[in-house]
């Protein structure tokens, strides 16, 4: 590309005249690298055929003998009729050199906040244990001694074990702030049944609140589960309702609520004092907002009117335990059939419930183990799926449930339906003998199957 006109600013920028610069080659002007060069051509052909402007970097030593950035703008005009390429330079070294300390700077305190966690996680997770062994051999005292000892050496102990434990649990939240900050806090998930976290939670932090008489409102109908932490999940709700206790006077009523809401499982708290909890807790909560995050959850702090003045909402992902049945099968003692259930395709005698009833009506063995046995076999870990086994009340009767995953609710279940079957089943189960021969008797134990699994 030749060069037909060169103005005073640019002769200035470029040391040249624009008598020594009219006629050459634009590529003489810079150092251009092979690569930059082709760049440069596409940039020049692209103008001139479509008229499409573009913006272009160069880097180049100036007639000082300095590193230079310049912004390159190409364009095309028409003068009488013919086509040129206009370039306007633009000197831009003082914003690369800007940009090149700051991105040092942000690198500088990148490895500092990285230093500082690291050294923050590392001294959080050594002072661990001291305080551990201060709060266990505390306790261990006041659990030992307690009767030997006077009423001040009894009072310092405990001061020693709350003030270990207190501790220990900030030490222990530090680290699992750094870890959560790196992205290297590890969540051991289950699929957990939500009301038995939050009762567990509730009894642990009444138990460490004795004081506490205030009515507490629990609405905790419905089993809803979750495929969580527990330990993190009831971290959370210890914390929680400790904050509200340590702030309640013992007059002050508690609600606490579970239910389902779209696909979360929504654990609503509600308080009767107002401390101002859209601010207070949003700071003093982070980190439990951070394990809800973790889950795929969301924590949301509200103030009321009414009764109660202040709510915090902690929604969690349901996991539909009835997705997790595989197949029901009722057998006679002596390993005949009676009724199979199949949920993947929700029919019943279907030729997968044919071949694993027969696989299960193949071992004998297990099944006299699980009659006769002093210690009845109440599931088999099959790898992919579990097999879980229950009696009826007669004994003659073994219903084996195939779950994809073990959980106790399957066993409640079983368990309900169990006892629904021996009264509606009562006069066939007592003759079995010559009942079981007819599958026709037990087809309707299909319904009692819909009616706890699937309903």
């Amino acid at each position: 590309m030749t060069v037909y006109f060169c103005n005073h600013v640019a002769e200035l920028y470029l040391g040249v005249l624009n008598s020594k610069v009219q006629g050459n080659s634009f590529f003489n002007l810079f150092t251009f690298s092979a690569n930059k060069k082709e760049e440069v051509k596409e940039i020049i052909n692209n103008v001139m055929l479509i008229n499409y402007s573009e913006v272009n970097e160069l880097d180049f030593i100036n007639q000082n003998g300095c590193k230079t950035w310049v912004e390159m703008f190409f364009s095309r005009i028409n003068i009488e009729g013919n086509n040129f390429i206009q370039v306007v330079l633009l000197d831009i070294t003082e914003r690369k050199l800007a940009d090149t300390i700051i991105k040092e700077e942000n690198e500088r305190l990148r490895s500092l906040n990285e230093l500082k966690k690291n050294l923050t996680a590392k001294t959080s997770e050594e002072l661990k244990n001291p305080l551990n062994v201060m709060s266990k051999a505390s306790h261990l005292l006041l659990e030992t001694y307690k009767d030997k000892l006077d009423e001040n050496a009894i009072r310092l102990l405990e001061l020693i074990n709350n003030g270990g434990e207190t501790s220990l649990n900030l030490a222990s939240k530090i680290v699992d702030i750094s870890r959560i900050e790196s992205n290297e806090l590890i969540l051991n998930k289950q699929t957990e049944n939500l009301v038995e976290i939050i009762k567990n939670s509730l009894r642990t932090v009444l138990h460490n609140n004795n004081q506490y008489n205030s009515f507490i409102d629990l609405d905790l109908s419905e089993d809803v589960y979750s495929f969580i932490d527990r330990s993190r999940i009831e971290q959370v709700l210890k914390e929680i309702l400790t904050y509200i206790i340590l702030n309640t006077n013992n007059d002050s009523n508690l609600s606490i609520s579970l239910q389902k809401v779209r696909n979360f499982g929504e654990i609503l708290i509600k308080t009767q004092f107002n401390l101002g909890l859209e601010n207070k807790m949003d700071y003093q909560f982070h980190f439990i907002k951070e394990i809800i995050e973790l889950h795929h959850g969301q924590m949301l702090i509200e103030s009321l009117s009414g009764l109660y003045k202040s709510s915090i909402k902690i929604l969690l992902p349901i996991k539909n335990w009835k997705d997790k049945v595989i197949q029901l099968l009722v057998l006679y003692k002596y390993g005949i059939p009676l009724f199979d259930y199949s949920f993947s395709n929700h029919s019943t005698n279907s030729n997968d419930s044919i071949i694993v009833s027969g696989g299960i009506v193949g071992l004998m063995t297990i099944l006299k183990v699980i009659t006769h046995g002093k210690s009845p076999i109440k599931y088999i870990n099959h790898g992919d799926c579990t097999i879980i086994f229950e009696l009826n009340k007669s004994r003659d009767i073994i219903f084996v449930l195939i779950v994809k995953e073990h959980l106790k609710i399957f066993e409640y279940t079983l368990g309900n339906l169990i006892n629904e079957f021996d009264v509606i089943y009562k006069d066939l189960v007592k003759n079995i003998e010559t009942s079981c021969s007819a599958r026709q008797n037990w087809e309707e134990v299909g319904l009692l199957v819909e009616k706890y699994f699937k309903n």
